[in-house]
């Protein structure tokens, strides 16, 4: 609210700024036009008549007071091309704001449909977590549109991620590391205790290295994750901490919020249920740690364990 108020105040100066620059040149402008046009009535018929250094004086303040309105006028004229500019090359504002044709267009031209935000994230990660892409060269923000309940969104997203793939974008890229080595594996023992944050109790969250099928076990239904899946998504492919998707879902869903369909179709697409994480994590221990709504996963986990 404070940011807002200021620049509030700084628009209302600079609006009263132009308006007192617009006053002046109108009225040096209107001032030197009308003392001319007496001079003219009064001395008609002898030819040229020769201004007086009031009105050139007058002229000149008309000119200085209108570089501000031409400035103005410049810049406004500036921001209106290149945002027209803009919005027929950005990539990633067309997809986020789901213009499909404007995407398919810009991709036609050759845009990089694997183009990376301030954050590391690709576009494929940005829809799979719901999250904004932040442009790397001006900090724009592109927001993911939460408007549409999640069956609309999953065809949405769907076809948007379709599109992109069609074009050649990486469905197993990775978010780019935080390049602190030390976030992504088991803290050194010492004194028979652990030191750090990392020890065998870490959690999922850390998104270095996530995939979009990796963000998609997270946050997204199981519709999203089979797409993914069918269109060649690694399954057993491991984050900087070593969650592979299915360790990601069983930290992270319960049978309540399409955990149990989503660890159904990894184990049907061949998820390695004996994988263990950077932090020496492997499934019954994430299990244990888990919430008491995980009963059918667990069920389900357990037979595969067994059988």
């Amino acid at each position: 609210m404070a940011f807002m108020g200021i620049a509030m105040m700084y628009l209302a100066i600079i609006i009263s700024l132009l308006g007192i620059s617009t006053f002046i040149c109108f009225s040096c402008f209107v001032a030197s036009w009308i003392i001319m046009l007496v001079k003219r009535s009064k001395s008609s018929g002898e030819g040229k008549i020769k201004q007086p250094w009031y009105v050139i004086l007058l002229r000149v303040l008309g000119i200085f007071f209108s570089l501000p309105l031409i400035f103005t006028a410049v810049f406004v004229i500036f921001a209106v091309v290149s945002s027209a500019v803009d919005k027929q090359t950005n990539l990633p504002r067309a997809v986020m704001s789901y213009d499909y044709e404007l995407s398919e267009k810009i991709l036609k031209k050759g845009a990089d449909p694997d183009i990376r935000d301030k954050n590391g994230m690709t576009l494929l990660m940005c829809l799979n977590d719901r999250k904004s892409f932040v442009s790397t060269n001006n900090n724009s923000v592109y927001d993911y549109d939460y408007s549409d309940d999640k069956t609309e969104a999953d065809e949405k997203d769907i076809k948007m991620m379709k599109l992109l793939l069609d074009y050649g974008a990486d469905i197993n890229a990775k978010k780019t590391d935080c390049g602190d080595e030390t976030q992504h594996k088991l803290s050194e023992y010492k004194n028979d205790t652990i030191e750090g944050y990392n020890s065998i109790y870490a959690s999922s969250v850390h998104p270095c290295g996530n995939t979009p099928l990796i963000y998609a076990v997270r946050e997204r239904s199981p519709e999203i994750v089979r797409f993914l899946t069918e269109n060649g998504a690694q399954i057993n492919i491991t984050n900087s901490c070593g969650f592979t998707p299915f360790l990601m879902c069983a930290d992270s869903r319960s049978d309540d919020d399409g955990g149990y369909e989503i660890i159904s179709i990894l184990i049907d697409k061949g998820a390695d249920i004996n994988a263990v994480t950077n932090f020496k994590q492997d499934i019954n221990f994430i299990l244990i740690r888990g919430n008491d709504k995980k009963t059918k996963m667990e069920e389900l986990i357990h037979k595969e364990v067994f059988s």
